[in-house]
């Protein structure tokens, strides 16, 4: 399954979305770690 993931950057960390769940949002010192946490979601 393939997700569209918007990010930026903001004091040190990447904050982000799924394109499909825009509700959800989740941050990560790293864009592994963001991606990781979203999926967690």
């Amino acid at each position: 399954m393939e997700f569209n993931i918007f990010y930026k950057k903001k004091s040190g960390w990447y904050i982000g979305h799924i394109q499909e769940y825009p509700d959800y949002e989740s941050q990560g010192r790293t864009l592994d770690e963001l991606k990781k946490n979203l999926i967690e979601i």
